[in-house]
Protein backbone atom coordinates (compact mmCIF):
# COMPACT_ATOMS: atom_id res chain seq x y z
CA UNK A 1 0.00 0.00 0.00
CA UNK A 2 2.51 2.60 0.66
CA UNK A 3 4.55 1.85 -2.46
CA UNK A 4 1.15 2.36 -4.36
CA UNK A 5 0.77 5.64 -2.87
CA UNK A 6 4.09 7.04 -2.92
CA UNK A 7 4.35 6.00 -6.88
CA UNK A 8 0.91 7.94 -7.48
CA UNK A 9 2.64 11.17 -5.41
CA UNK A 10 4.87 10.89 -7.69
CA UNK A 11 3.20 10.74 -10.99
CA UNK A 12 1.28 13.43 -9.85
CA UNK A 13 4.32 15.66 -9.33
CA UNK A 14 6.17 14.36 -12.55
CA UNK A 15 2.36 15.45 -14.38
CA UNK A 16 2.63 18.07 -12.52
CA UNK A 17 6.20 19.22 -13.56
CA UNK A 18 5.11 18.44 -17.27
CA UNK A 19 2.61 20.95 -17.10
CA UNK A 20 4.00 23.64 -15.67
CA UNK A 21 7.03 23.37 -18.79
CA UNK A 22 7.72 26.64 -20.36
CA UNK A 23 7.20 25.09 -24.13
CA UNK A 24 10.61 24.33 -24.75
CA UNK A 25 9.93 20.54 -25.49
CA UNK A 26 8.52 17.48 -23.80
CA UNK A 27 10.17 15.31 -20.66
CA UNK A 28 11.09 11.66 -22.01
CA UNK A 29 9.54 9.56 -19.12
CA UNK A 30 11.38 6.36 -18.42
CA UNK A 31 9.47 3.62 -20.03
CA UNK A 32 7.50 1.39 -17.06
CA UNK A 33 7.22 -2.31 -18.28
CA UNK A 34 3.91 -4.36 -17.66
CA UNK A 35 3.24 -7.44 -16.83
CA UNK A 36 0.85 -10.12 -17.05
CA UNK A 37 -0.71 -9.54 -13.33
CA UNK A 38 -4.49 -10.48 -13.10
CA UNK A 39 -5.91 -10.97 -9.33
CA UNK A 40 -9.52 -12.31 -8.78
CA UNK A 41 -11.58 -10.90 -6.03
CA UNK A 42 -14.54 -12.21 -5.74
CA UNK A 43 -15.28 -12.95 -9.39
CA UNK A 44 -14.28 -9.63 -10.28
CA UNK A 45 -10.87 -10.17 -12.43
CA UNK A 46 -8.60 -6.63 -11.79
CA UNK A 47 -5.62 -5.95 -13.50
CA UNK A 48 -2.37 -4.98 -12.08
CA UNK A 49 0.54 -4.12 -14.29
CA UNK A 50 2.44 -1.98 -12.62
CA UNK A 51 2.39 -4.69 -9.71
CA UNK A 52 6.56 -5.33 -10.12
CA UNK A 53 6.94 -1.70 -8.47
CA UNK A 54 5.37 -2.89 -5.06
CA UNK A 55 8.83 -4.78 -4.72
CA UNK A 56 11.00 -2.01 -3.44
CA UNK A 57 14.18 -3.80 -3.20
CA UNK A 58 14.02 -5.14 -7.10
CA UNK A 59 16.47 -4.47 -9.25
CA UNK A 60 14.24 -3.32 -11.44
CA UNK A 61 12.21 -1.16 -9.26
CA UNK A 62 15.59 0.41 -8.36
CA UNK A 63 16.64 0.67 -11.69
CA UNK A 64 12.94 2.53 -12.59
CA UNK A 65 13.04 4.74 -9.99
CA UNK A 66 16.83 5.67 -10.55
CA UNK A 67 15.43 6.59 -14.13
CA UNK A 68 12.74 8.64 -12.79
CA UNK A 69 15.00 10.57 -10.41
CA UNK A 70 17.09 11.77 -13.34
CA UNK A 71 14.28 13.33 -14.94
CA UNK A 72 12.79 14.63 -12.15
CA UNK A 73 15.99 16.34 -10.32
CA UNK A 74 17.37 17.30 -13.87
CA UNK A 75 14.00 19.33 -14.33
CA UNK A 76 14.05 21.01 -11.17
CA UNK A 77 17.52 22.19 -11.16
CA UNK A 78 16.31 24.05 -13.93
CA UNK A 79 14.03 26.10 -11.80
CA UNK A 80 15.78 29.32 -10.90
Amino acid sequence: MRTNVLCFVFLAFAGVCAAAQDGGGSLAYPKAKTVEQVDDYHGVKVADPYRWLEDTDSADTHAWVEEENKLTFGYLEQIS
